[in-house]
């Protein structure tokens, strides 16, 4: 590594995020840790997060600023800016999200104490638009879960054990009891990042990559609360359909609705247990947890819902333009 290169890269990819952004670059820029870039990707927004991220790169020379005058997706975006960076561990941030400022400082210390870790993240918490927790209750109706699913949720994750040593269990604790992928904005080894797919051309491959990763080595997790995920309209979690979803991540997507998501989600996840380091014996663990992961009956509950209700808004749209009435 280059001697000026500095230690931690952090990669924020946004698009239109004026309302958020400033908050989340000081929190950010108020770490203790201080040997990091911060690499701004600006993709294509039409608002003032152009004019807030010159401002910012301005003043600091950790920062970074490029800016793509056509929107091409989420995914090309969150790729670009790893691909810009010369760390040696390496952070997504979103334009939304606050990290605590000791955020960067246990996460290095996490990585730097065991080289078998490949990701270190830490206890993550929910806020709403105006930067307050979000209480339990009030989560679930924004996430669309009952209290009793968000219960079997956090159950799930509190048993999970995403350090373990063996990949197929943490391969499988991240397919079937990670349910927020928070983990994904953690501290991360480069080195390790590179082998991957990274971000995937689809929805859901955030997990996707998590997956990948779990299987490289295993995962650090700092217990204290020292991440916040804002929760607001207009995230891509709150889009109606498959074919807005998928447009967000790729915006050159063609026409796609939630079986064919489904199938390259699950595709996804059976392409990277393929990777030629892990064990046969491993294999079959992850494959197992795969046909799991896949065949939920949650998922093809929800399958089946968003295939009636597209089909109901095609079938209306089609008889709206040929001048009909249902």
């Amino acid at each position: 590594m280059a001697e000026n290169n500095p230690q931690v890269s952090i990669g924020m990819p946004v698009r239109n995020g004026e309302q958020y952004l400033a908050e989340a670059l000081d929190s950010l820029l108020a770490q203790t840790f201080t040997d990091f870039e911060l690499i701004l990707s600006d993709n294509g927004s039409t608002d003032a997060t152009a004019d807030i991220c010159q401002r910012y790169a301005a003043r600091d020379r950790r920062i970074r600023y490029y800016r793509a005058e056509d929107n091409r997706g989420a995914a090309w975006n969150f790729n670009r800016v790893f691909e810009l960076s010369r760390g040696e561990y390496f952070k997504w941030a979103a334009h939304d999200d606050i990290c605590k400022p000791t955020f960067l400082d246990r996460c290095v210390d996490a990585l730097q104490a065991d080289p078998s870790v490949v990701l270190c993240h830490c206890g993550s918490g929910c806020i709403d638009a105006d930067g307050a927790p979000i209480a339990p209750a009030a989560l679930a109706a924004l996430s669309g879960l009952t209290p009793r699913a968000l219960a079997q949720i956090e159950q799930n994750e509190r048993s999970r054990d995403l350090g373990a040593a063996q990949p197929h269990r943490r391969y499988r604790d991240v397919l079937l009891r990670t349910f927020w992928v928070f983990e994904i904005f953690g501290l991360i080894r480069a080195e390790a990042l590179r082998t991957t797919g990274l971000h995937r051309p689809y929805y859901g491959s955030d997990k996707t990559l998590l997956a990948e990763l779990s299987l490289l080595g295993p995962f650090g997790e700092i217990p204290e609360v020292l991440f916040f995920s804002r929760r607001h309209e207009g995230q891509s979690c709150t889009l109606a359909s498959a074919q807005e979803r998928e447009s967000w991540l790729d915006a050159r997507a063609s026409q796609c609705n939630t079986w064919s998501q489904m199938v390259r989600v699950a595709r996804g996840h059976f392409r990277v247990i393929a990777r030629p380091e892990i064990a046969w014996h491993e294999r079959l663990g992850c494959m197992a947890a795969a046909v799991s992961y896949t065949f939920q009956w949650t998922k093809w509950k929800r399958l089946l819902v968003e295939f009636w209700q597209e089909r109901d808004s095609l079938t209306h749209t089609t008889l709206s333009e040929t001048g009909k009435r249902p």
